[in-house]
């Protein structure tokens, strides 16, 4: 009856209830925590007589209190689009986190969990961990990029994996090496500015203007890029050098026979051409601001002439002069000169030069006397 003493597994017990709804419990030293191991549990019971009863089956029963071992050896890797080390981009729909793990979680059926900052994710990814497994394999049910973003937002995610035994004894990963850490960025890398340090003026052939180009963030350019500038009926590229993490690149153009501007600028807004992305692998718009709206075109004016200028002399008189004469070259030149041009007048062979080369005078920036 409810109470009675009986022995079980050697030590004295306690029962309550009637029929199949009893509870056995231990009492005295019987009643101290078991430590680990396979136990099998037995009762006899004796009556007023001292009539012994022994129970005809026996229960064998487990006891795991020790947490598995921690998974170690994490890897990440995105998978959709752009795959980058440790980094999901704009691009990504999914990835897989692997871990190494022993025998003694797996040998029971034990289980696996991917956690993110500590935590399950909304719909929990989990594995089942095989007898005698290595290694797991936990990949959520993404499939698209906003499912991604919206389980991983932008910034820094440390994940890591939890084990759960067959007994229901948990361990998480943790230290160096046995957690991710994932750089989570889906911004796209766009064009700020465009500036030239090259001064004011006119360049001819052989000549160069250094001109950059700013990011909103640092990015990396494989090979090298170039800029298409506006430079008459053939148009000419600046090379751009590559670069890793910057926010600027480097152009340098170098103005080739034929080349024309009254106005440096690039061709149109599409002229950047390379392969540049961010570190996480976001592939940068390359599209520019507006013509005439960057500041290579509104800081200063660079002229592109590689023409070489001509010119027409008149003379006046126009007729044969004598000793003592007096004579005006007028020099009409098809663009405006820089400098006082320089004439000298040069008499036919066993003649006598009698005048020097002279500096001349500018009626006009165009016409000299």
């Amino acid at each position: 009856k409810d109470g009675s003493a009986f022995t079980l597994n050697g030590g004295l017990a306690s029962i309550t209830g009637t029929g199949s709804a009893v509870t056995w419990t231990p009492l005295g030293a019987s009643s101290a925590a078991l430590a680990d191991g396979v136990y099998i549990f037995s009762f006899t019971q004796t009556d007023a007589a001292g009539n012994v009863q022994s129970s005809a089956s026996t229960l064998t029963v487990t006891v795991d209190t020790t947490a598995p071992t921690a998974a170690t050896g994490l890897g990440f890797t995105a998978s959709g689009g752009t795959v980058v080390s440790n980094a999901l981009n704009a691009t990504n729909t999914n990835f897989t986190v692997t871990a190494t793990v022993t025998g003694d979680v797996g040998s029971a059926g034990g289980t696996a969990e991917l956690l993110v900052g500590g935590a399950s994710f909304g719909t929990p990814v989990t594995a089942s961990v095989a007898s005698g497994a290595t290694t797991v394999s936990l990949t959520p049910s993404f499939t698209t990029t906003t499912a991604v973003q919206a389980a991983m937002a932008s910034g820094s995610r440390v994940l890591t994996v939890k084990l759960t035994d067959s007994a229901g004894n948990t361990v998480t990963s943790s230290g160096s090496g046995n957690t991710v850490t994932v750089t989570d960025d889906y911004a796209v890398p766009t064009v700020s500015a465009v500036t030239t340090s090259t001064a004011a003026g006119s360049y001819k052939a052989a000549g160069t203007v250094a001109i950059t180009v700013t990011f909103s963030e640092a990015v990396t350019s494989t090979g090298t890029s170039s800029l298409l500038l506006e430079t008459g009926s053939t148009d000419t590229a600046a090379t751009c050098a590559a670069v890793t993490a910057s926010t600027t690149l480097s152009c340098t153009y170098t103005v080739v026979s034929g080349d024309t501007t009254s106005h440096l600028d690039y061709q149109s807004t599409s002229a950047l051409t390379g392969t540049i992305a961010d570190a996480a692998g976001n592939s940068a718009t390359l599209t520019l601001p507006a013509l005439q709206a960057s500041a290579l075109y509104t800081g200063q004016t660079i002229i592109v002439d590689t023409t070489a200028p001509t010119v027409a002399l008149t003379y006046s008189p126009n007729r044969a002069v004598k000793s003592g004469d007096s004579v005006t070259v007028t020099a009409t030149f098809s663009e405006a000169m820089a400098s006082s041009p320089t004439i000298a007048i040069a008499v036919p062979s066993g003649g006598t030069n009698a005048v020097t080369a002279t500096a001349m005078t500018g009626t006009s920036s165009s016409v000299w006397t």
